[in-house]
This record gives structure tokens, C-alpha cells and sequence, in this order.
């Protein structure tokens, strides 16, 4: 009775934790999003914002190919192969986040001629912000595996307190730029990388399991990184083709407005590092059944939370512009009033695809997204010119009920037989 409830207190504490984390990575992309809009104005906003679809993209392949696989596979191994399992991955990461730093790198650089330039300058520190961005992150998640929260949040205070302290620096010598912005970015995450693998204890000791461990991950989550893939593609092509057809600006609108109901990214986020893990050792030792009740307990109770996060945007939409933007004018109220019910069918397809990595199913969640990818590149084009903002909006929409459909489909079709 007294382990049992040592257990629960224990669980508890590490959700205050994992909440407080998503709080301050989720508020600080808020509050930096706020700060741009405000003072750079919507086109500068915009601009940083091509260069942050490509570090969200180099984001969610490291999700799909080291964070997903060990989240779902370690609580599955035995405790002497998951400390094997989790120190190669610092092996993994290095040359991980060297060649998505040099991918980005070309990412902006040959995109610049479609902006006019205007981003060309941002290619090089992007890059490095890239890098280490995605093995502080790594290390970050690291904690969560190893159950100790609470270093996560230190770790994501400590980059996040020097971000804001660099950023105030420049603004007070009056040397803003989205270029200047990208430099403070890196050198914090350097610094907060560096403090990780201190902390950690530089993990990086000769590893005879690399191999195996990549094969381990390669085996899990190659359907998951070709996901990522079409993913990001099949998500921000509506919002690429917006920027390259409407402009920065426009692009600055639609990005702002995710940024507001991105508020929700803390409770979503916050399911992300709990319910994967949660599912996998459920299923493991009470089977499917179980699982299925889990998942449905988790739709029900983060769906009605989800409807109260678009019930207090809907009613205060205009507070909300004037305060995130200043300006009513900017078309920004219409956009996150259509916007907001958006994020429930985002809610709704967590526990599914949760579902199907759960039972070893990623190949479902991968076709999802070539369905998915398929519409957006034949009607992309088509529907922004024809409606504009709206027109991103609306694809948007019709790109979550694809993938929902989708998994359901397949989860019925597969259950069954699990």
C-alpha cells in the first residue's frame, strides 16, 4: 500500500513537471512570437517564421526517428538493454544534428530567390540554431526517459532566461534583426546543450551497441520518419504556397494566429511525453482491452479540455488580436475564429495515432499523410488563389479529417485481429 501510493505521488509530481516544461517552452514561443509581430511588424514575422517551418522540420524527424522509437520501445526492453539502448543515442544525435543543420542550411539558402532574398542572410546562424536546438532537445527528452522532469525544466529555463536576456540586449542597442535573432538563438542553445551533456555526465564513452540501436530505431521508426517527411510537406505546403502567393505578410496572419491557439501545445505536448509511455506498458502487460479503455479515457477528458481552451479564444477574439498583434485591422480576427475549432480535430487524432505506434503500426500513420500530401499539392494552389487566407484555412481542415478518417479505418480494420 505505502509502495503504491509512493508510486502515485511520484507519477503526479512528474506531470506538475512535464506541465511546468511545456509551459515555459510553449509560453516562450508565445511571448517571442508576440514580440516579433509587435515590433518587427507581420512581414518580419513572416520571414522568421519560413525560417522556423525549417527547424519544426528538422524538429519532427528527430521526433519520428530518436524520441518516438525509444518512447514506445524502452519501456518494452529489459532495464540492463534500455541503459545500452539510451547511451547509444548520444552517438546517434551527433552526426543527427550535423547533417540536419547542413540540410537547413540549403533549405534557405536556394528558397531565398522565391522571398525576394529577404532570407538569404538568415541561411548560417539558422543552421547552427538547428543543430543545437535538436540536441538540447534531445538531451531534454532524455530526462523524460530517465523519469526526472524536473532537470527537463531546468534545462528548457535555462536557454529560454538567456534567449530572452540576449534578445533584450539587442532590442535595448537597437541592433533587432531576424538575422541577430537567429545568432542569439544558437549561442543559447549552445550553452544550454553544453550544460545538458555536462549534467548528464558526457555520456559519449565507446558504445558496441550503435548499430544495433540504429537498426533498433530504423526498424520502428522508418515509417515514422517518411511520416515526418510528408508530415511537414503535407502541413505547411498550405503555408509555403500562402507566402509565395500572398506574401509574407500573409504568412506572418496565419503563423500568428497557430502561434495563439498553439496555448493548447502545452496541454497536446504534455500528452506527448505521458501517453506514449503510459499506452506502451499497459498493453505490454494488460493488453489491448486496456489499452483501448486508456485511449478513450484520454479522448474524452483531453477533449473536453481542448473545447474550453476554443471556448475563452472564441469569446475574447478581439482582446486577444489586440494584445498579440495591436493592430484590429490586420485580418487576423476572422483567421483565429475560423482557426480555432481546428485544434480539436488536432486533439482527436493524438490518441489514434498513439493507438497505432502503440500496437507497432506506423506504416498507417505514413499513408495517412501521403493521402494527405496528395490533396495538398493538387489543390493547394487552387484554393488559396480562389479564397485566400481562407482558402489555407479550409485545406487545413480538410487535411486533419483526411488523417482521422483515416485511422479510424485502419484501427477498426486492424483491432480485430491485435
Amino acid at each position: 500500500m505505502r509502495y503504491s501510493l509512493l508510486n502515485k505521488f511520484r507519477f503526479e509530481r512528474s506531470k506538475i513537471w512535464t506541465l511546468l516544461d511545456q509551459m515555459v517552452v510553449s509560453g516562450f514561443n508565445f511571448l517571442l512570437a508576440v514580440f516579433i509581430s509587435r515590433v518587427m511588424g507581420l512581414d518580419q514575422y513572416g520571414l522568421f517564421s519560413l525560417g522556423w517551418l525549417v527547424l519544426l522540420f528538422a524538429s519532427s524527424v528527430q521526433q519520428a526517428f530518436l524520441i518516438q522509437p525509444q518512447f514506445s520501445l524502452g519501456p518494452q526492453m529489459a532495464s540492463e538493454d534500455q541503459a545500452e539502448f539510451q547511451q547509444a543515442l548520444y552517438w546517434i544525435q551527433i552526426p543527427f544534428s550535423a547533417l540536419a543543420a547542413i540540410a537547413s542550411f540549403f533549405m534557405i539558402f536556394f528558397s531565398a530567390s522565391l522571398f525576394d532574398g529577404q532570407i538569404q542572410n538568415q541561411s548560417f546562424p539558422l543552421a547552427m540554431t538547428v543543430a543545437f536546438f535538436l540536441f538540447h532537445d534531445f538531451l531534454r527528452k532524455q530526462y523524460y526517459v530517465l523519469d526526472k522532469p524536473s532537470f527537463a525544466f531546468a534545462l528548457d529555463a535555462l536557454s529560454y532566461l538567456l534567449i530572452t536576456l540576449g534578445i533584450g540586449f539587442l532590442y535595448y542597442h537597437g541592433n533587432l534583426s531576424i538575422h541577430n535573432l537567429w545568432n542569439v538563438l544558437f549561442i543559447c542553445f549552445f550553452i544550454s546543450t553544453a550544460v545538458g551533456l555536462i549534467h548528464q555526465g558526457l555520456n559519449l564513452k565507446k558504445n558496441t551497441t550503435i548499430v544495433r540501436a540504429f537498426l533498433k530505431l530504423w526498424g520502428h521508426g522508418k515509417w515514422l520518419v517518411a511520416t515526418a517527411f510528408l508530415q511537414w510537406f503535407s502541413s505547411n505546403y498550405f503555408l509555403l504556397a500562402a507566402a509565395a502567393l500572398l506574401g509574407p505578410v500573409a504568412l506572418g496572419i496565419i503563423r500568428m494566429v497557430q502561434t495563439i491557439m498553439g496555448v493548447l501545445n502545452v496541454f497536446f505536448l504534455s500528452l506527448e511525453h505521458q501517453v506514449p509511455l503510459r499506452a506502451a506498458r499497459i498493453y505490454k502487460l494488460n493488453g489491448k482491452g486496456n489499452l483501448l479503455y486508456y485511449l478513450t479515457k484520454v479522448t474524452y477528458t483531453g477533449g473536453a479540455i481542448t473545447l474550453a481552451v476554443i471556448a475563452l479564444v472564441l469569446v475574447f477574439t478581439e482582446q486577444i488580436v489586440s494584445w498579440t498583434n495591436g493592430n484590429l485591422q490586420s485580418g487576423m480576427n476572422p483567421a483565429l475564429s475560423l482557426m480555432a475549432f481546428l485544434y480539436l480535430l488536432v486533439f482527436i487524432g493524438l490518441p489514434l495515432r498513439y493507438a497505432l505506434r502503440t500496437i507497432d503500426n506506423t506504416k498507417d500513420i505514413f499513408i495517412a499523410y501521403v493521402l494527405n500530401i496528395v490533396f495538398s499539392l493538387t489543390m493547394a494552389h487552387f484554393m488559396i488563389s480562389k479564397f485566400e487566407i481562407n482558402g489555407v484555412i479550409m485545406g487545413l481542415y480538410i487535411s486533419q479529417l483526411i488523417m482521422i478518417g483515416w485511422f479510424i479505418l485502419k484501427l477498426k480494420l486492424i483491432w480485430k485481429h491485435v
